[in-house]
C-alpha cells in the first residue's frame, strides 16, 4: 500500500468515510513521521495533557492493554493516568468488571472493554482456540488420555468444569481440579531425556478461557500474581459476528489509534494472515 493510500484509509476510518466518498471528496492528507509520533503520543495519552484517571478510556485509547505479565496492566494504566492507585485499577478489573482479560491478537493476552471482546474473539481468538483444541487433543492422544476418542473426551472435561463453576465460582485451578477428576490427571509428553509432565488443569482451563465460557477473574495474592481465579462468562449481550465483519471493526479501532499505518502494521498487530487483513 502507498503511503497516499494508506493515509487514505485511516483518514476514512477516523471519520466514517465510504471508499466511494473518500475518492471524490476528500483531500490527500499528508503527515510526517514526527507529526504521526505526536498524534500517536496524544491518542495513547503519553502527553501531559491527555493523561486521563478513568481505566476504562485510557484501555480504549490504545484499544487494548497488554496482559501476559499482570504487572503489565497496571504499569499501562499509570503511565496514562494522573496517579490511578492500584486499588483503582483492581476495582475497574475485578469489581466492577468494566475491564475483560482475553487472549487475542499475536495469541498474546489482553485486556480490552467489554464491548470489545466480542470483536476480539470473532477477529482473533477463535481461529487460535481451534487450533489449540486440536493440538490438546493430539497431546492427550499421545500420551494416551481419553482412551478411543480424545476429543469427545475433553468436551466432557469441559462440560463438568462449567458444572463446577456454577458452584464455585470465581475459583482456582485447584479447586476445580478437587471437583473435577479428569483434570487431576498430568500428560506424559515425549520419552527419555525429553520426557516431560504437563498438568491438565492448566490445559484445559486455558482452552476455555480461548473458547469464551469462563474467564480469569482476580488473581490469588497480590496484583503481580499470575494465578488467577476463573468464572463463567456471560455471553447473552454477544451477538453473532462474522469473522470478516468483527476484523473490519478491530481493524478500525487500530487505524483510529494508531494510523496512518500499513496493511504490513495491521497485519502484524492483529497477528493475522495478509488474507485476513486485506
Amino acid at each position: 500500500m502507498q503511503r497516499n493510500q494508506r493515509l487514505e484509509v485511516w483518514f476514512a476510518a477516523q471519520n466514517g468515510v465510504s471508499g466511494a466518498a473518500r475518492d471524490s471528496d476528500v483531500a490527500p492528507v499528508r503527515i510526517d513521521l514526527d507529526q504521526r509520533r505526536a498524534l500517536v503520543a496524544q491518542r495513547h495519552r503519553l502527553t501531559p495533557d491527555t493523561r486521563c484517571d478513568d481505566p476504562v478510556a485510557v484501555t480504549d485509547s490504545v484499544v487494548a492493554l497488554h496482559a501476559t505479565d499482570p504487572a503489565t496492566v497496571f504499569l499501562s494504566l499509570a503511565a496514562r493516568s494522573h496517579g490511578l492507585a492500584v486499588e483503582d485499577m483492581e476495582h475497574a478489573l475485578y469489581e466492577d468488571r468494566v475491564l475483560d482479560r482475553v487472549l487475542g491478537m499475536r495469541r498474546t493476552l489482553f485486556v480490552v472493554v467489554p464491548e470489545l471482546r466480542p470483536v476480539v474473539h470473532a477477529a482473533c481468538t477463535d481461529k487460535i482456540a481451534l487450533g489449540e483444541n486440536r493440538r490438546l487433543v493430539k497431546m492427550m492422544s499421545e500420551a494416551g488420555v481419553g482412551g478411543d476418542d480424545p476429543e469427545a473426551h475433553l468436551a466432557a472435561l469441559k462440560a463438568e468444569v462449567l458444572e463446577a463453576l456454577e458452584d464455585l465460582q470465581p475459583a482456582l485451578g485447584r479447586d476445580i481440579a478437587a471437583e473435577v477428576d479428569g483434570l487431576r490427571h498430568k500428560l506424559v509428553l515425549g520419552s527419555g531425556k525429553s520426557r516431560t509432565e504437563v498438568g491438565m488443569t492448566t490445559l484445559v482451563l486455558s482452552r476455555m478461557a480461548m473458547d469464551g465460557t469462563i474467564s480469569r477473574t482476580r488473581p490469588t495474592g497480590s496484583w503481580l500474581s499470575s494465578q488467577f481465579r476463573y468464572e463463567l462468562v456471560d455471553v447473552s449481550h454477544d451477538g453473532p459476528l462474522t469473522v470478516a465483519d468483527a476484523s473490519a471493526l478491530l481493524a478500525g479501532r487500530y487505524l483510529a489509534r494508531f494510523g496512518p499505518a500499513t496493511v504490513e502494521d495491521c497485519q502484524w498487530w492483529a497477528g493475522w494472515t495478509k488474507t485476513q487483513t486485506r
